[in-house]
């Protein structure tokens, strides 16, 4: 094994031959034009995480054109490709590759999608058919569901306390300056919630 603090010289033998390794040559040829032992090339190879690599990639089953079809399906469905494709031993981009050949958008997990966005979102779903909506922003189930649920909502009482009593005393304040003031108390909140909250309150009249 190589020290931990190699010198300059051999740390640049360790790079060169992690490159060797990394264009597929063989072990035992590296070994002889580098000079060194074929057990030093296989360590920086399993530093390199390039024994892994191949053969995890040697030991990943063909998939019949059925289970191909029942994992895009399953995609368009709304659930995650990058777990998708490591639960049958693929790669995502692989997986994300016959999404593009069958012409299959990926829907949109909520973690993907913008704080605007989702604003933009919730206000259309007051406006729209959450069919139209989804379609339109190619929602995931899971993120319509989310989103179908005012922001506002995850706060606790006592959250609401407070913006409530921020808004009704200036009805006009900025969201910066709600959250300066959460902030400043400790209070976790974010702009989306506060500016939810402050819609729902506008349409009750309350302010």
């Amino acid at each position: 094994m190589p020290p931990e603090d190699p010198a300059p010289t051999e740390e640049l033998l360790q790079i060169q031959i992690a490159i060797e390794l990394d264009r597929g040559r063989k072990i035992a040829e590296i070994a002889s034009e580098f000079q060194v032992p074929e057990r030093q090339v296989r360590n920086i190879a399993r530093s390199a995480g390039l024994l892994e690599s191949k053969k995890s990639s040697s030991g990943r089953k063909r998939l019949s054109e059925e289970e191909k079809e029942i994992l895009l399906g399953r995609i368009e469905a709304g659930e995650d490709p990058g777990e998708l494709a490591s639960g049958v031993g693929i790669k995502t981009s692989t997986l994300l590759r016959w999404c593009r050949v069958k012409e299959i958008e990926v829907p949109r997990r909520l973690e993907q999608l913008s704080q605007k966005e989702r604003q933009e979102i919730r206000e259309m779903l007051e406006e729209y058919s959450w069919k139209e909506v989804a379609h339109a922003y190619r929602l995931s189930p899971e993120a319509l569901e989310a989103l179908k649920e005012p922001a506002y909502r995850k706060l606790d009482s006592s959250v609401l306390a407070f913006l409530y009593e921020l808004f009704k005393e200036n009805p006009k304040i900025s969201d910066s300056k709600v959250l300066e003031s959460a902030g400043q108390l400790g209070i976790e909140v974010t702009k989306e919630e506060v500016g939810s909250y402050r819609k729902r309150l506008r349409d009750m009249k309350r302010i």
